[in-house]
């Protein structure tokens, strides 16, 4: 329970995912598998920019981007998939290598 609710953190091409550690110590201190990291709190821009951007999460979900998308320093302005990373909420699911693309899930249980 604890790997299908916390693992699966992924920040690069190489298939490793990290546990969620605020959510593992609040189970563990809890006892009790629930939605920790959600209800922590998300940022107000983020969810802002993404309100004004009128992008649904079911659409950005398992959506895939250029390998080096992250990487430009200009995205995360104007554009709520560079923070969603930086802040916990999108993770990599998956890496193409032939077409050089992360593909995404978001980590939130709605």
């Amino acid at each position: 329970m604890l790997k299908e609710n916390y693992d699966g953190y992924r920040f690069c091409q190489v298939d490793f995912g990290l546990y969620n550690p605020y959510s593992l110590l609040q189970a563990f201190s809890s006892l009790e598998i629930d939605n920790y990291w959600s209800y922590s709190g998300a940022p107000k821009f983020l969810v802002q920019l993404i309100r004004e951007k009128g992008w649904y999460l079911d659409d950005i979900d398992n959506s895939c981007l250029p390998k080096d998308y992250l990487s430009l320093p200009d995205t995360a302005i104007n554009d709520p998939l560079p923070l969603m990373f930086q802040t916990g909420y999108l993770t990599i699911k998956g890496y193409d290598s032939d077409m050089q693309e992360f593909y995404w899930h978001i980590q939130i249980k709605r």
